[in-house]
């Protein structure tokens, strides 16, 4: 739980109900406490990074997962980091943002994106 709630604070953000919110396809939803998902009884798709060192699968991805009522459909992405979710960058984006626009070893940020895309479209349509 410590590294959860190190930059969030004790508490859950608060979650307001909106009747236009169908579902949710959350990447890398770093800022829920164990709790702060109780309320949301939709579909919720979570996309996280395996290699993620600042919001790390274990224990942050379970404690989020198994705080949803409703099951999420889960995956993790292999040899994803944090930063690998980000948009692909120009060279100057690179250039001026080294550590953000960097990937891990064996990971593709560029086939990876349409891939992330394409299961956000599928979970819509299939929970729309």
């Amino acid at each position: 739980m410590d590294n959860l709630a190190r930059g969030f604070g004790a508490s859950p953000l608060e979650v307001i109900d909106d009747g236009r919110l169908k579902v949710a396809f959350l990447a890398i939803p770093a800022l829920f406490l164990a709790d702060g998902l109780r309320d949301v009884h939709k579909p919720v798709a979570l996309w996280v990074a395996a290699l993620d060192d600042i919001v790390p699968v274990v224990p942050d991805f379970a404690i989020l997962r198994d705080g949803l009522p409703v099951r999420p459909v889960s995956h993790i992405e292999p040899d994803a980091g944090l930063y690998s979710f980000l948009a692909p960058y120009t060279r100057t984006q690179r250039a001026e943002l080294y550590e953000i626009c960097t990937d891990l070893p064996g990971f593709d940020r560029v086939a990876f994106h349409p891939r992330l895309n394409a299961a956000a479209v599928a979970f819509f349509r299939a929970n729309l």
